[in-house]
């Protein structure tokens, strides 16, 4: 399939719907039309077949990884997430409450430098769930990218068929008036009739990509800010925290070696870097229960569009019988 990129937030049907019928080309259009033959009237009723298959199973692809149980299964792991989160504050709040006492100490610094190594595990821990949840979302969110794009594609061959055909249509109308053969002139009635019933068909299927492309545009675009909300947190805050957070330890621990009188052992501004260590971390918390809250309502708009999209998908299948 070509490698097009349509961008759902910028995506416009009609628009895209009328420049498509515009630019399809007459060798396009006449490449399309020679498959047809009127001696042959199998030609004709799998004229676009392999179209509206495709377009169908893209349907059921999209339908099947936008199911509940795949928004459920990324829940799950963002409720993983949260979890350790807990545990993680559990561990670095205390701590982070020992370094500022560390401030005018020498031995109490040395002897919290002893829980970093635990604390710097939990914390790894953590930033490796973090990076898999948001890499899990991203993929699926890339796949539904690529299956909204498939479909776009599929609906601009789907249309140049349907070009094909009426254009098919206008030469055997015109071939019926210029013959005087009686046998051709019932072949070609009977091709026309053929193919106005394909043509009638074909634009049945145009009518179901129409709505299917609105619909898995509207869920994109649902999923937009949820999307920009777990990238910047995995981008932007939890990148500042680990480089505060290894940065604070470094210069601890080398203040700590450095020190020449132990007992009089101060570190100037120390207490700083912990207080933006904490407002940093108490940043990435709220950005979590932030997440936790547009997945929530996220999932019961998630319900209904794919609800309507299955409902779609029956009503189309109970019509093609």
């Amino acid at each position: 399939m070509a490698h097009i990129h349509f961008r759902p937030e910028s995506y416009q049907l009609a628009e895209d719907k009328k420049q498509t019928v515009k630019q399809t080309s007459f060798q396009k259009i006449d490449q399309l039309t020679s498959l047809i033959y009127l001696d042959n009237p199998n030609t004709i009723f799998h004229f676009g077949e392999h179209v509206a298959e495709e377009l169908l199973k893209n349907a059921d692809m999209v339908i099947l990884s936008l199911s509940m149980k795949e928004f459920d299964e990324k829940t799950q792991l963002l409720s993983e997430v949260l979890k350790q989160m807990h545990q993680v504050s559990g561990t670095f709040c205390p701590l982070a409450k020992c370094l500022k006492d560390s401030v005018s100490s020498y031995r109490k610094t040395e002897k919290n430098l002893q829980k970093y190594s635990d604390a710097d595990q939990i914390l790894n821990q953590f930033f490796t769930q973090i990076n898999h949840y948001v890499q899990e979302a991203e993929n699926h969110f890339v796949l539904c990218e690529r299956l909204f794009n498939n479909s776009v594609i599929l609906y601009h061959d789907l249309i140049a068929h349907i070009l094909a055909g009426r254009q098919g249509c206008k030469e055997i109308q015109q071939a019926v008036q210029e013959t005087k053969d009686l046998t051709l002139l019932e072949t070609y009635r009977k091709g026309i009739q053929l193919l106005q019933e394909r043509v009638k068909q074909l634009s049945c299927i145009e009518q179901f990509a129409e709505k299917l492309i609105v619909s898995l545009k509207t869920i994109l675009l649902n999923h937009y800010e949820f999307r920009n909300k777990q990238k910047h947190l995995i981008k932007v805050n939890t990148t500042v925290f680990r480089h505060l957070y290894m940065q604070t330890m470094f210069s601890m621990r080398q203040q700590a070696e450095k020190a020449s009188d132990p007992d009089a052992y101060t570190a100037e501004g120390f207490s700083v870097h912990v207080e933006m260590l904490e407002a940093q971390w108490n940043i990435i918390c709220a950005e979590l229960k932030e997440i936790q809250w547009l997945k929530k309502g996220l999932r019961q708009e998630h319900d209904k569009n794919i609800t309507d999209l299955k409902n779609l998908k029956q009503e189309f299948d109970a019509n093609s019988a």
